[in-house]
């Protein structure tokens, strides 16, 4: 029983449980069959279906990258068979399995300091980059957004508040432009406008 602590300063539970497979893979070893379970179909569906996808884009926009590819490295490396198991997302609290993850949970909680989730890639097992099949006209785009931190800017917050507050008086404007409408009822429904109440036309 291990407490581990997944890198940087930002956990989550996706983080958690890469880091998990990582340590579990490395106590094992290479030479021992290994079966992984998980109620996380996300996890098995990222080391697996959509692994050549995200490697021939260079892992972009890829939540925890480091530590997936770190995931990789130590499963390529192994001779033995690695296979991953679902067992669904609602576990019965009384099952076995249920009760031993629980035990094995307050066990590792109660000490006092945990572990930090190794990190480590070889290009050999884990290709650096995407490839120039791979990009299109998004992708130099993520790589930036990935890259900086973009401030949000006060003036396009208002503007973007105001369409969405006029998007709901589009009746009223029809109302207000209709010829077919006497001016009188004009009148009465711009009064009951809360835009024109305000004093300010948008």
């Amino acid at each position: 029983n291990t407490r581990l602590q997944a890198p940087g300063e930002k956990q989550s539970r996706h983080a958690g449980e890469i880091g998990t497979i990582v340590e579990a893979v490395y106590i094992i070893g290479g030479e021992t069959p290994l079966e992984i379970r998980t109620n996380t179909p996300t996890i098995i569906w990222l080391l697996t279906t959509s692994l050549h996808g995200h490697e021939r884009r260079g892992w972009i926009s890829v939540k925890n990258a480091d530590l997936v590819r770190s995931t990789i490295t130590a499963l390529r490396q192994r001779s033995a068979r690695t296979t991953f198991l679902w067992i669904g997302s609602d576990i019965p609290r009384y099952s076995p399995g249920h009760r031993v993850v629980t035990q094995q949970a307050k066990i590792g909680g109660g000490k006092d300091r945990s572990k930090v989730v190794r990190l480590g890639t070889q290009i050999v097992f884990c290709p650096q980059g995407a490839k120039i099949q791979a990009k299109t006209q998004v992708l130099p785009y993520k790589t930036l957004l990935a890259k900086m931190s973009v401030q949000e800017r006060q003036n396009t917050s208002i503007n973007l508040d105001i369409t969405r507050y006029c998007q709901g008086s589009t009746q009223l404007v029809r109302l207000l432009t209709n010829p077919a409408v006497s001016r009188s009822d004009n009148h009465r429904a711009g009064c009951k406008s809360p835009i024109l109440r305000r004093g300010s036309v948008y």
